[in-house]
């Protein structure tokens, strides 16, 4: 499947979530998000081919798979995706692992599109870790991956960030 291809899937899975009963009443889509939006809020930012798919729901801080696997998340439910970091965006320095774990839920999504979309793509993941199970989550919310051909777009947001973040290290020096 071609990279634009990718794309308009992995919108056309948010639409869908949108367009799917709530699983619960005050599930509403965020704003959407730019990729500035998503680099300044994420804690890294990486290269990664997801390997396997599962629905989970967190038991007592622990993940059991959902059984049988439903089409829809329902409220408390998650995919639970396996991604294997290839190359780090962001930080320069971070060293990924070989296998981490990546949560994504928050609205009725269809549990087959994603993982036709995202095992074995080559994606972008803007993560940041959730307070309570310190799992990578989506920098922002209801986004799950960004495609490769959005590559430039992320360096450029990165190197801003970068810039940004150099200046207020340099400002604090002068006080």
């Amino acid at each position: 499947m071609s990279s634009l291809a990718t794309k308009a899937v992995l919108s056309a899975i948010a639409v869908i979530a949108l367009a799917a009963p709530a699983a619960r009443s005050d599930s509403q889509a965020p704003p959407r998000s730019t990729i500035a939006q998503r680099v300044d809020r994420a804690r890294d930012i990486f290269i990664g081919v997801a390997t396997q798919v599962r629905v989970i729901k967190l038991v007592d801080g622990k993940a059991q798979t959902v059984s049988p696997e439903p089409a829809l998340l329902e409220a408390g439910e998650s995919v639970e995706i396996t991604i294997e970091p290839g190359q780090v965006l962001y930080p320069a320095n971070w060293q990924a692992p070989k296998t981490t774990l990546y949560y994504f839920s928050g609205g009725a999504f269809n549990v087959a599109s994603v993982r036709g979309h995202v095992v074995n793509a080559q994606l972008i993941y803007p993560v940041a870790i959730d307070k309570d199970t310190g799992v990578f989550i989506p920098s922002y919310p209801w986004h799950l991956a960004d495609t490769i051909d959005e590559r430039g777009l992320f360096q450029d947001a990165i190197d801003a960030r970068e810039k940004r973040e150099q200046g207020s290290k340099s400002d604090g020096e002068g006080k």
